[in-house]
């Protein structure tokens, strides 16, 4: 067989489960591009692909590293189910992206039997998924669900997942269960969504923390706030004053956190006495924020 030369245009015909006689085109391209590794010195190859309904077959599946059905013109129709991607023989995939391709509904199983999934990065974004739950064998390096409407969130505990888009997805509070915490996540992204407040104690057990990002949000500025601005600049050395610009109370509107000193937030707490340090866990431990 004569080697894939790059560029090479191939039609694809998918038969559907459903009805033999239905058939769907997609038309996929291959791509090549030199390997930047030493451990890696073959080629990556690029699969990328339009007008499909379901994920696509391939003659040499598993030399295929990167699966690309970002062009908008997809609409994968079926639920990606268990073992989606190894029942098509794509074992060996480092970049998975979907985005933009119809998806409502995926069960994280869908990525079981991808050789080192915990390198993988996958980009979900601007879909239509609601619920997503993963496993520690489920997740990827890079998850990125910005522009999805994401109501249900369950990430593996102690799972290899470093980095989490949730820009743009309309949630106004963080999914009930701790999400954040018991995780590897170094990066989180929760810019333009529409939280008017966040508890520290959603971030406190997570020690990798390195880079939040809160921009664009119509923050409530109050004590609850100084507590996560006080807990992320003690225990992780983050400032995210600058991000925070206050929506409300009506005196606080448009100033960045960063602007107001301590001790001037409004504090709904019938108490004042009970706001601590957020940096002593102690102090605070019989506050419910």
């Amino acid at each position: 067989m004569s080697k894939i030369s790059s560029f090479l245009p191939l039609f694809l015909l998918l038969s559907s489960s459903t009805s033999p006689q239905l058939t769907s085109a997609c038309t996929c391209t291959v791509l090549k591009e030199l390997s930047t590794s030493i451990l890696r010195p073959e080629p990556d190859l690029t699969l990328k692909c339009s007008n499909c309904t379901k994920i696509p077959t391939y003659h040499d599946p598993r030399s295929i590293t990167h699966l690309d059905l970002s062009s908008g013109s997809n609409k994968l129709t079926d639920k990606l189910i268990s073992n989606t991607f190894i029942n098509k023989g794509f074992f060996n995939l480092k970049h998975i992206n979907l985005s933009n391709s119809g998806i409502g509904d995926i069960d994280m199983d869908a990525f079981l039997g991808i050789n080192d999934f915990r390198e993988v990065t996958l980009d979900l974004s601007h879909n239509s998924i609601s619920s997503i739950r993963m496993t520690r064998l489920t997740n990827p390096k890079v998850l990125n669900l910005r522009g999805n409407p994401i109501k249900k969130l369950k990430l593996g505990w102690f799972g290899e997942l470093s980095v989490l888009d949730l820009s743009n997805c309309s949630m106004k509070e963080i999914p009930s269960g701790a999400p954040f915490a018991d995780t590897f996540l170094t990066r989180i992204n929760l810019d333009s969504n529409r939280l008017t407040s966040l508890r520290w104690t959603e971030l406190r057990d997570n020690g990798l923390l390195r880079h939040v990002s809160l921009k664009d949000n119509p923050w409530r500025c109050d004590c609850h706030m100084e507590f996560l601005r006080e807990y992320l600049l003690n225990k992780r050395a983050l400032d995210v004053s600058c991000d925070v610009v206050c929506a409300t109370p009506p005196e606080m509107e448009g100033r960045k956190l960063s602007s107001i000193p301590r001790g001037e937030l409004p504090c709904p707490l019938e108490s004042k006495g009970l706001i601590g340090d957020a940096s002593e866990e102690k102090s605070t431990r019989h506050i419910h924020l």
